[in-house]
């Protein structure tokens, strides 16, 4: 129940519309249980190999639009909380 509330005030919220990844996020891990290669994700998902390799191996936290995240997350079968920590949703910069 909870996590549904934070997907959905990240949704809304105008500022929640840019998160932070932190390095703890799972979607390395989401993308292997899909059986999908950086590749096959790209394709589904319209977002360069290159990003989605630094997003699934940086040390730092890339900054990336709520609703690329929900993109990964729909080609990947899961939910937006289940790819992030709830501290991922903290409002950034821009």
């Amino acid at each position: 129940m909870a996590s549904t509330t934070v997907a959905t005030a990240a949704k809304s919220a105008p500022g929640l519309n840019v998160i932070a990844l932190r390095p703890d996020n799972r979607i390395r891990e989401m993308r292997q249980l899909a059986g999908l290669t950086l590749e096959q994700l790209s394709d589904l998902t319209g977002i360069r190999p290159q990003l989605l390799h630094r997003l699934e191996n940086e040390r730092d936290c890339p900054k990336l639009k709520f609703d690329r995240v929900r993109l990964i997350a729909r080609a990947l079968g899961c939910r937006f909380v289940d790819l992030v920590a709830h501290e991922d949703l903290c409002p950034v910069a821009r």
